[in-house]
């Protein structure tokens, strides 16, 4: 299975927002905390959501100060 992933760098403070956020659109997205000290975070992200998941995180990167970093693709057996 193909899952698609974004690495973000964020404000600290800002995480529990993000995946507040992520979690209202219901399975769009998985958040995951690679390093909360430098602010670092990757959306795990299925193929049948990428495009509402780049519009969440377009629509409120201003805001909460998103750096994106890189998207990318993976492959997971299973």
């Amino acid at each position: 299975m193909k899952t698609h992933y974004l690495n973000l760098k964020i404000d600290y403070s800002q995480i529990n927002f993000l995946n507040s956020i992520i979690e209202a659109y219901e399975g769009i997205a998985v958040v995951r905390t690679v390093d909360p000290n430098e602010g670092l975070v990757q959306l795990w992200v299925m193929p049948d959501f990428l495009a509402e998941t780049r519009a969440v995180v377009s629509g409120i990167s201003e805001s909460i100060g998103l750096i994106n970093l890189e998207w990318g693709d993976k492959m997971y057996a299973g």
